[in-house]
Formats: C-alpha cells, structure tokens, sequence
C-alpha cells in the first residue's frame, strides 16, 4: 500500500514536472508563432513594396514611352504657331531639332507682296496720313509677323542663347533682303493685330499679289520700328548699312543722310561728325575691295557717276572698261574729293596703300586697263612709279600671252588660217575694249612683232617638209602678212625678216639665188642657208649656192 502511494507521489511529482514543460512548450510555441506572423507581416510587406516598386518603374516607363512618342510627334510636325514653338522649347533638347524648327517658323513670318499704286491706295490710303508721291507703278510690302518679336523673348532662356542669336542673325539676312537699300525716310509703316507692314517703292518688275486683302490697318510713325525691342538693332543695322550703299551709288549726294542720322538719334547709331563718319565708309569700303576676290565684271569708264574724275581728261587716253574693283574705288575716291577732315593725308597714305594692294590681277588686260586709269587720273598719286610698272609688266604678258603659239605649224593650212584669225581678231576685241585709243596701235604693232618673231624661230626648227606642205606654208606666210595690212610695215621691226622668208617659200631656187644677190632677202646667210636646204632638193646649183653662203 504504501509503495502503491510512494509510486503515485512520484507519479504527481513527474506530472507537475510535465505541467511545467507543457507551459514551457507551450510558451515556446507561442513565441514561433508570433515570431511565424511577424515573418508572414514581413514577407507581405516586402511582397508589397516590390509589387510597388515595379509599378512605380513602369510608370516611369511609360510616362517616358508618352513623351517619347509626343517629341516624335512634335519633330514630325511643323510649329506653325508661336505656342507651338513654345511646346517644343519643353519637350525637346536637341539643339539641332530646335534650329532646324526655329528657323523653319521664322522664315514664314516675313514675306514680301508686290501690289499696284491703285491697290495701295485702295488698301492703305498713304496720302491720307502723310505728304508722300506716289511715283512708282508697283509697291513692294514687307509684311512682318508679332510673333516674330516674341519669338526672341521665347528664346530668351540662357539654355537657348546660341539658337536666339543664329534666329537674329538670319531674321537680320532675312530682313537685309527684304527692305533692299531702302531708308527710313523712303518707306511707310502700317500695322493691324497679328503683323505690321513695311512698305515701300519698287522699281523692277516682279509678279504682283492681286489677290492679297488687308483690313483694319492703321497708319504708324516709322519709329514704331524703334519700339519693337528685340528688332530694332536688326533694323538700325540695316539702315545704316543701306546708308553706306546709297552713299557710295549716288557717289556722295548725302541729302538722304540728315533725315536717317535723325532716326538714330539717341541710339549708338546716331553719327555725330558725318564728314569723320564718311572718311571712315571710305576707307573701309576701299580696304574691303582690296582684300576682295576679283570678280571679273566690267564697268564702263563713261559713266555719270564718277564724270567728276574724268571729264578733264581726253577719252582717247582713257579705256573703255574697268574693273568693277576699280570703279567702286573710283566711286569712293570721287566722294573722297567733296568731304573736309583733317585725317585726309593721314588717309590718303592708307588708300594708296590699299589701291596697290587692289592691283594683283590674273587678268593680265584687267590688270593694264586699270593700272593705266590710274596713271591718267591720279597723276599725283606717290604710288604711280610701282603702278607704272605694273603696267609695263601686264602689257609684256599680254603680248607674250596673245601670240604664243599652241598649234604645230604642220597641221591643215585651213586650220592654221582659222587659228591666226581668231588669234589676232580676239586681241583686237580685247584690246579696244581695254587699252585707250591711243594705244591701240602701240598693241598691234607688238602683237604682230612678237607673232611673226615666234613663228620665224618655228619655221627654223622644222626639220623636213613636204611639197604640198611647202605650197601650205607659202599660202599660211602670205595670209600672216596680210593679217596686218592696217599697219604701217616700217613699224614692226621683223616685218623684212619675215617677209623674206615668205619670199624664200614662194620662189624657186634660180630666182630666190637672183634675189639675194640684189640685196631684196633681209636674213642672214646662215638662216637662207638653213631654208635652201628644208625646201630645195639636193642639186650642183643648190650646192653651190650653199657653198657661196658659207663664204
């Protein structure tokens, strides 16, 4: 009995140690299964944030996808508006795109129309707002869009500063062609809501607009230009370059120069001394033509616009042709003569200068034609000693060049002919066009000198000719002497020389032996020697001749 309670004693104590692991356990299990939702919370929570993350990534995408699509919709389209140039500036960074846009909307907001003086007057009613003639048949407009203004304060980001400054630039080419070499005082300005109209006479023929309609224009004091900021330094420059052209076409009659001068008052344009102002055009304007590539025009020297300079001199000693070069220097030279400064010598010592420096022509009768107007015009020039040389060296290149020969003398006498025809009558043709009257002989006579002297030298190097060639060749002899029929023969010093050895092509050997005897064949035994032996055939009479030449 009492060992059955000692064992369940024992029984109760091991229970309450089973008790006490089944709380342990218990606990335990507890704590995994907190520790078990804490994961669970966990993965859930990362599962979430990774969920979000790939959502938030293909947003990101797909807000890149949209506005890649809309740039691609935006480079494929033409911004006809300024908002649409605005929209652009946000979706696009290449520079190039935005050139390429920014250019392509401006070149459409200026045009120009050509419309009838009667369709001016119906439209604009000028007479109405101001005492202006209405001389011209055709009206040209230059109608400017606002938006063209706005554009630059578009641009005006410092991120856009390169592509705003090429928009000056070509709005200024653009504009420079437009209005032409008009001047303020010359033109009317109107304007209505969206343009303003730029408006001026036309002296060419051009295609007229007919069915142009403009309403609700207002008439506008030209300082209007003046008002709008971002164009008008692009106008004053226009201006005052056209300043200078008028100045230098109407060969220094400034009456136009007052009036411009006064739109630019209180500007940096304004010109404060015009005599300074004019000197400073000139020397300018002469540097830039001596540093400037020939052009190759020709000007006649008769002209109106520099009579001053010409008219005490004879036009026998004149050309009738100068360079263009020249005649824009001859031009500043005659406005040079009507203004006073006191940097005139100071200025002169520059322009001749400048004028020997212009003298460096391909164009070897170019070259004389102008060196010798200078000589004749400028008679007290400190540079003529070098100008007259230059000329001495055009003239020797131009004879040495005109009668060279490029044609073997043993082609068809036909082409031979054609050859030295058109040799001599292309001379001529240039020479009365560019050497004067007076001179033109002096030309002639060394053009045939030279030619007779380049063929005799020729003719003495030719080792064997045929019978009919020999005929040729007396033919050819006979039709280059008769080429200078005009020309006194004492004046072209191997005129006897070569008129011997054509004489020697159309005798036979008995009467060429008559004749050298008599005195009448002007070469030198050895160069008779020289042509018995190319034309005659071997004979006792030809050997003794020879023989007798050898003496």
């Amino acid at each position: 009995m009492l060992n059955e309670i000692k064992n369940i004693y024992k029984e109760i104590q091991d229970l309450d140690t089973i008790f006490r692991e089944y709380k342990n356990v218990k606990t335990a299990l507890r704590d995994c299964e907190n520790e078990m939702s804490e994961i669970e919370l966990k993965i859930e929570s990362n599962e979430k944030q990774l969920i979000q993350q790939n959502i938030d990534k293909l947003e990101i995408e797909y807000i890149n996808i949209i506005n890649e699509i809309k740039k691609i919709d935006i480079c494929s389209k033409e911004c006809y508006k300024l908002s649409d140039i605005k929209i652009m500036l946000e979706y696009i960074t290449d520079s190039e795109i935005l050139m390429t846009k920014c250019k392509n909307f401006l070149s459409s907001l200026i045009y120009d129309i050509y419309i009838t003086k009667d369709n001016l007057i119906k439209y604009f009613n000028p007479e109405s707002y101001c005492n202006v003639k209405l001389d011209s048949k055709v009206y040209k407009i230059v109608k400017i869009s606002n938006d063209l203004n706005d554009l630059f304060d578009v641009l005006k980001d410092e991120n856009h500063s390169v592509i705003r400054n090429k928009c000056l630039h070509m709005s200024k080419m653009i504009l420079e062609d437009e209005l032409e070499t008009i001047l303020p005082g010359e033109l009317l300005v109107y304007y209505d809501l969206t343009h303003f109209y730029i408006i001026f006479e036309c002296f060419e023929d051009y295609d007229l607009n007919e069915d142009q309609y403009f309403s609700s224009v207002s008439f506008v004091n030209r300082d209007f230009l003046s008002n709008k900021k971002n164009l008008k330094n692009i106008f004053y420059e226009i201006f005052k370059n056209n300043l200078i052209t008028r100045l230098l076409e109407n060969s220094g009659k400034n009456n136009f120069l007052v009036d411009t001068n006064d739109f630019f008052k209180n500007t940096e344009y304004f010109i404060t001394d015009i005599n300074e102002w004019i000197l400073d055009c000139l020397m300018k304007e002469i540097i830039i033509i001596s540093k400037s590539k020939k052009s190759g025009k020709l000007v006649k020297i008769n002209n109106e616009r520099i009579a001053s300079l010409t008219k005490q001199i004879d036009p026998k000693f004149l050309p009738e042709y100068v360079s263009d070069e020249l005649f824009r220097f001859l031009l500043c030279m005659n406005i040079y003569n009507t203004i006073e400064s006191k940097r005139l010598p100071k200025a002169l010592k520059i322009i001749e200068r400048a004028l020997f420096k212009m003298m460096n022509y391909e164009d070897t009768f170019i070259g004389f034609t102008d060196s010798t107007t200078i000589l004749r015009i400028f008679p007290h020039m400190k540079i003529l000693p070098q100008i007259s040389v230059l000329r001495e060296k055009y003239y020797c290149e131009i004879i040495k060049k005109s009668t060279e020969l490029t044609i073997s003398l043993q082609d068809s006498l036909m082409v031979l002919k054609v050859y030295f025809k058109s040799k001599y009558y292309d001379f001529l043709e240039q020479v009365k066009k560019f050497v004067p009257k007076n001179s033109q002989l002096s030309f002639e006579i060394s053009f045939f000198n030279l030619l007779y002297t380049n063929i005799t030298e020729n003719i003495f190097c030719i080792k064997y000719l045929t019978n009919d060639k020999v005929s040729d060749m007396s033919d050819l002899l006979k039709y280059l002497l008769d080429l200078s029929f005009n020309i006194p023969k004492e004046c072209i010093d191997i005129y006897p020389k070569f008129k011997s050895i054509s004489t020697i092509f159309s005798s036979d050997l008995e009467n060429l032996i008559s004749k050298q005897k008599s005195g009448t064949i002007f070469l030198s035994n050895e160069e008779i020697k020289l042509l018995v032996t190319l034309l005659f055939k071997e004979s006792k009479t030809r050997n003794n001749f020879i023989r007798y030449l050898e003496l």
